[in-house]
């Protein structure tokens, strides 16, 4: 009956330690950070911490380390908070990896020194949002995420990466946003992007990006895809013959926009929407005929500033409704009068700062739909009668 008297009161000793323990761990991490919520979100950014404080809470939940002077983190620094769902160490100089627990959800790293990941990502079985950018990362591997089957956003954008490994994303089935930007990547191809099957954004924005052939995009579905500012001088039949309905290629050095461009090889008859196509910028001395096979709609068809002289009359040889069609700044002094006699103008048609000389008498025929038209900067001299007679729904010229 003693023994168990004992036995009772050790255990009774244990918890008040234990207590004792974790108050004075709490309050040695809220004397030098703001705690909120009970103890479980910790505010312990811009203090000039060189080290992380002591003390902090193993029930915490939301840790903000952001603006700090922290160069690397203790081992099992964060592994003792079992509850932690947001990590922010956004803004300090990091440059050795570290562990988290597999409670994070959200991880914000950017602006940091980070070259490799791979044990940062090792326990990111929960993890939905990482953010990378502005670290010193040169290679994303195969292993990388392989075990973040949660992940729906990754940014990496500004980094120095220039190879991706086949399958590096396979695991990461969920992904939706995938942020390449600013980087150094020379190639890239459906084997580095295997997964996701339905993808809201890649960013490929200032790369060093050459060539774009049908392998590119092979089998994804993307929503949209910006590379822009790349030096992309090559884009080949069926590039974009997938699931992607708005691509921007603004700034790069294309020379022609090719036949089949948006036909996918396994089912030529399939017919998409185009958000947008921008292909503003560019060295475009050609759009080949059947440049836009396979496309019955686009939003925004954007080809100015580039080096155009004409476009072939078959260009748009099937119907094709196109919402803003803008062709300005370009070398045209001459344009075919059936240019347009499959397709239905709907919002705006710019052919501005140009040459041409003349406006054929039937280019606008049956365009009832178009509510404005730029033809300023160029050198038309005379206007035909009737020319803008089928323009029942313009509203400026």
């Amino acid at each position: 009956m003693e023994r168990g008297w004992y036995i009772i009161l050790g255990l009774m000793m244990l918890h008040y330690a234990t207590l004792i323990l974790t108050v004075h761990a709490s309050k040695e991490a809220c004397g030098v950070c703001e705690c909120s919520d009970h103890g479980t979100r910790i505010d312990c950014s811009d203090r000039g911490l060189m080290e992380l404080p002591k003390g902090i809470p193993n029930d915490t939940k939301v840790l903000n380390l952001a603006e700090n002077a922290l160069k690397e983190i203790r081992k099992h620094g964060f592994l003792d908070l079992p509850h932690l769902i947001v990590l922010d160490l956004t803004g300090n100089s990091i440059d050795k990896p570290f562990e988290i627990p597999e409670s994070v959800m959200m991880l914000h790293a950017r602006g940091n020194q980070l070259q490799d990941i791979d044990l940062v990502m090792k326990n990111g079985v929960q993890l939905k949002t990482v953010d990378f950018e502005d670290n010193r990362m040169t290679a994303i591997g195969r292993d990388t995420f392989a075990r973040c089957t949660k992940l729906t956003n990754v940014n990496l954008r500004g980094n120095d990466v220039t190879s991706i490994e086949a399958d590096a994303f396979k695991s990461c089935t969920k992904l939706r946003y995938l942020l390449l930007d600013k980087n150094k990547i020379s190639t890239i191809s459906a084997k580095e992007l295997t997964a996701p099957k339905d993808m809201d954004t890649l960013g490929l924005a200032e790369n060093k990006l050459k060539e774009l052939g049908p392998d590119t995009f092979k089998g994804l579905q993307i929503r949209e895809v910006w590379m822009d500012d790349n030096d992309v001088q090559v884009l080949k039949a069926h590039t974009f013959g997938g699931v992607i309905s708005s691509i921007v290629l603004d700034n790069n050095r294309i020379l022609e926009i090719p036949a089949s461009l948006f036909v996918d090889p396994s089912n030529k008859q399939h017919r998409k929407e185009i958000e947008r196509f921008y292909c503003q910028e560019n060295r475009v001395n050609r759009v080949a005929i059947g440049a836009f096979q396979g496309v019955n709609r686009f939003n925004k068809l954007l080809m100015r500033n580039n080096r155009l002289t004409t476009l072939p009359e078959g260009l748009f040889d099937t119907k094709t409704e196109i919402g803003q069609l803008l062709i300005a700044d370009n070398h045209l002094d001459f344009l075919p009068e059936n240019i347009l006699v499959n397709t239905t103008l709907t919002e705006v048609l710019d052919i501005g700062f140009n040459r041409l000389t003349s406006i054929p008498d039937g280019l606008f025929r049956n365009q009832t739909k178009l509510r404005t038209l730029f033809m300023q900067r160029n050198n038309i001299s005379v206007i035909t009668r009737g020319m803008f007679k089928d323009l029942h729904s313009l509203e400026v010229l």
